[in-house]
């Protein structure tokens, strides 16, 4: 559904059909994009993903947030605030920084701030490895700047917070 979305651009005062959908169609838009693809695959092919394996939000922190009340956050760097160190499932030792290859369906929680509040977030379609060993999560996203989007991100990125699972992993 989001590839099928590539190209689409925000319209005059960042009008969005997304933005439409969740209630507010001027809002900053990417997890409003993000929800609005997992619905049409909800309606196309009969599933109940939104609100069971994603959440259906807009605003910073509430998408994270509900992946952290499911276990189902991985932070990059292993720790998070207020609940602790995290291990995967099924591992010996604790998550170690950058440990975390995320899978296709995953959502990349992005901060740019010292808060650390989610300031964005992405779809992610696949991971690879350069020569130099550096992962790099191919993404899609909406709001990026004004248009859905591929996009590449190395996971050592200091603005990648961290990783909504699709399963439970943490």
């Amino acid at each position: 559904m989001a590839q099928g979305e590539l190209g689409y651009a925000e319209g005059a005062q960042n009008y969005t059909k997304y933005g439409e959908w969740s209630g507010n169609p001027y809002a900053e838009w990417c997890a409003e994009f993000i929800c609005w693809c997992v619905d049409q695959v909800d309606q196309r092919y009969g599933t109940n993903l939104l609100d069971v394996v994603y959440p259906n939000y807009s605003g910073q922190n509430t998408g994270r947030d509900w992946f952290i009340e499911r276990g189902r956050f991985v932070y990059r760097k292993g720790n998070c605030p207020d609940w602790g160190y995290q291990w995967l499932l099924g591992s010996d030792h604790l998550l170690q920084k950058n440990e975390y290859i995320p899978r296709a369906g995953d959502l990349v929680f992005f901060s740019y701030n010292e808060a650390g509040d989610t300031e964005h977030v992405a779809l992610v379609e696949y991971c690879t490895q350069d020569a130099q060993g550096v992962i790099n999560a191919h993404v899609i996203e909406g709001n990026m700047p004004d248009r859905v989007q591929r996009n590449t991100h190395q996971l050592t990125d200091w603005r990648v917070m961290g990783y909504g699972t699709v399963r439970d992993l943490a």
